[in-house]
């Protein structure tokens, strides 16, 4: 707590025991949700200091701990916006570049209609504001990819970019952000377009991640952007099948502590 205090709390109940690395089950999706039920509880133990605090989580299985009770989750994210009560953005953070996927897990189909959405959003140029000051990404203009291919080309093969993205672009301008865009996304990831931003905006899950992945590799993290706090986490899921074979690359956790510890992304 903020006056150096320590509290303990059981996580286990005294007839539980312990679940077996690499077998999911209800019980592990139980046991993951009320760790980290655990770990928020903690956090408003010391509302005083929330904003000297960081939360690094662990991959945890979504299905087990649906399949355990808990029917509205959807994942750290949009259970840790709800619980502080915040809108949040996913931020990939990579030691080269850093990607924020305007819109997350839905169909390619609907993917127009979800960006009309966020894009709307009152609170995106603040919290666009609030990324752009800390250190790593300060004084460096931000890219928005476009959502179709070539941008578009001028309405001929989508007007998103006309009726959506520029509107947008404006906004976040005038917030006092320099964003440059919107930019074809299959050569804004190319090294030497890449290099010359340290954030990109993608249209859709799959247009940044996959490049954000296949370039950063295991130096990837998970970023939560818009908590009163610091959220951290690996870039990658529970991989029960290396549990317990010491096989498991660590580098992203050790990057997510890191991050979590350090002032690259302190508010």
């Amino acid at each position: 707590s903020a006056d150096g205090s320590v509290y303990l709390f059981p996580v286990l109940k005294p007839d539980e025991k312990p679940c077996l690395p690499g077998q999911a089950g209800t019980h592990s999706g139980d046991l993951s949700f009320r760790v980290l039920e655990l770990a928020c509880s903690i956090i408003d133990a010391i509302p005083d200091a929330i904003s000297s605090v960081a939360l690094v989580t662990a991959p945890l299985s979504k299905e087990f701990v649906i399949r355990s009770g808990q029917s509205d989750f959807s994942g750290h994210t949009g259970y840790l916006a709800r619980r502080f009560n915040r809108n949040v953005l996913m931020l990939m953070h990579g030691q080269g570049f850093s990607v924020i996927p305007l819109t997350e897990h839905v169909a390619l189909a609907d993917v127009p209609s979800h960006l009309r959405a966020v894009l709307g959003r009152s609170d995106l140029p603040a919290l666009l504001v609030d990324l752009a000051r800390r250190a790593v990404f300060s004084g460096k203009e931000i890219a928005l990819c476009g959502l179709n291919p070539h941008c578009g080309e001028g309405g001929l093969i989508g007007n998103e970019e006309q009726e959506i993205l520029m509107p947008f672009i404006a906004k976040v301008r005038e917030a006092g952000v320099s964003i440059k865009g919107p930019l074809p996304a299959d050569t804004l990831f190319m090294e030497s377009v890449r290099k010359q931003f340290r954030l990109i905006l993608s249209c859709y899950h799959d247009q940044g991640l996959i490049p954000f992945k296949a370039l950063e590799g295991e130096q990837g993290i998970n970023v939560t952007i818009g908590l009163p706090f610091l959220r951290t986490s690996p870039d990658h899921g529970t991989a029960y099948g290396l549990a317990g074979k010491e096989i498991a690359d660590s580098t992203s956790m050790r990057r997510a502590l890191e991050a979590a510890v350090s002032s690259e992304l302190s508010h």
